[in-house]
């Protein structure tokens, strides 16, 4: 399996989200092998933390659920989708997070509490979700997040 975050967060917080690029290598080689459903291959997971001014900018996208390749064009620029993708969208508490020093843990946390949105999809069948939640708390417990 594969799985990608991207972040999008308000300025005062941008930084402290810092470390979750630095995860991206090693999260894509501990779920490489592991799997939890036929019908889930790729997962991206959107996190988002935003003031309250910002935030009204930002429209909370659905989760989305692609079950065939997909070539398509985004601004210009032609992308593909590789098939069994969901993506969702994780919208972080913007004062929680602005008033931590160290957000790797509460982000840690959020991440996994996230994971039931997965689900909610009825297109992906037989997920090991709590296999899943505690794979997931072993890699954040390996990178000492948790």
């Amino acid at each position: 399996m594969k799985i990608y975050f991207t972040l999008e967060a308000s300025s005062e917080v941008l930084k402290k989200f810092d470390s979750l690029h630095f995860l991206d290598d090693d999260i894509l080689s501990f779920f490489e092998k592991k799997f939890y459903s036929e019908d889930l291959h790729v997962l991206y997971i959107g996190v988002s933390c935003f003031n309250a001014e910002t935030e009204a900018f930002f429209i909370l996208r659905r989760p989305k659920y692609t079950s065939h390749d997909r070539k398509y064009v985004y601004k210009g620029v032609e992308l593909f989708k590789e098939a069994k993708t969901f993506e969702y969208e994780l919208r972080l508490d913007f004062l929680k997070y602005a008033a931590q020093s160290d957000v790797r843990e509460s982000l840690a946390k959020d991440i996994i509490k996230s994971l039931d949105t997965i689900s909610a999809c009825k297109k992906i069948k037989d997920l090991d979700i709590e296999k899943f939640k505690v794979d997931m708390a072993g890699f954040f417990s390996n990178n000492k997040w948790l």
